[in-house]
């Protein structure tokens, strides 16, 4: 078979279709590309937007956040500020309160305690040869019954001391310098105690007071303290002088 005339029209007609071909396939192939290429760059274009609507989006969520967190911590800072001037005043009404009742234990609590040294009796029990005996401190002396009748009275009306003491001036006045003052008669321990005072009534604690003045009851608890500061001093004196004679009794005189 020979080989094919290239200047043949048949040839050239075969190369014609040929190219027309390869032509038409590149441009359809163009248009494809283009096409999406076109697509693409609008697809593209939408996520853009979308990434900026969403970084948009996370901003604000972002400033939202911040903005949550600092009322947060605000919030924070004021219950905290809250709390804190809370317990200070319930430290506080605490403070006043504690204060209120030892203000109202110091106005009350001296003449109850007064009142209940009044009513008791001190004795001292001491053992001689085996055997025990009680005595009473200071022997009940004048001295003493004339104190204790003194404080008993001083524990009873917030007048009595001075009443006592103008009573005890004119005895003195009135008694001859030469005729001794007869002994009182020695009695128990339960005689000399005064009868009990209501301490419940209220006020000042003694029903003597009621309707007086705040600082003249003050100034009669002062007074009354000074009078049991030196009635202690008393009894501890009679009860040196009673220890002094029961070493003599003890002693070379004893049983």
């Amino acid at each position: 078979m020979s080989p094919a005339d290239p200047l043949a029209p048949s040839s050239f007609h075969y190369l014609l279709t040929n190219a027309e071909a390869l032509l038409s396939r590149y441009q359809s192939s163009y248009r494809q590309l283009s096409t999406a290429l076109v697509d693409a760059r609008s697809e593209l274009s939408a996520q853009e937007d979308e990434l900026d609507e969403s970084e948009t989006r996370v901003r604000h969520l972002k400033m939202q956040l911040e903005t949550m967190a600092e009322r947060a911590s605000e919030q924070d800072e004021q219950m905290q500020t809250l709390m804190a001037d809370l317990e200070f005043e319930r430290r506080a009404r605490q403070e006043e309160e504690a204060a209120r009742k030892r203000s109202l234990a110091l106005i009350r609590g001296p003449a109850s305690c007064e009142h209940t040294k009044c009513q008791d009796s001190p004795r001292r029990h001491n053992r001689i040869s085996g055997s025990e005996i009680s005595v009473d401190s200071g022997f009940e002396s004048e001295t003493e019954t004339d104190a204790a009748s003194v404080f008993s009275r001083n524990c009873l009306s917030p007048t009595g001391t001075e009443r006592s003491s103008i009573h005890e001036a004119d005895s003195r006045d009135t008694t001859p310098k030469g005729k001794k003052v007869p002994t009182r008669q020695r009695g128990s321990t339960n005689d000399k105690v005064p009868a009990p005072v209501n301490l419940q009534q209220g006020g000042w604690g003694c029903a003597n007071c009621e309707g007086g003045a705040q600082s003249a009851v003050w100034g009669r608890l002062a007074k009354e303290r000074e009078e049991n500061r030196t009635l202690k001093l008393r009894v501890e004196s009679l009860e040196e002088a009673v220890e002094s004679a029961l070493n003599v009794v003890d002693g070379p005189w004893g049983m």
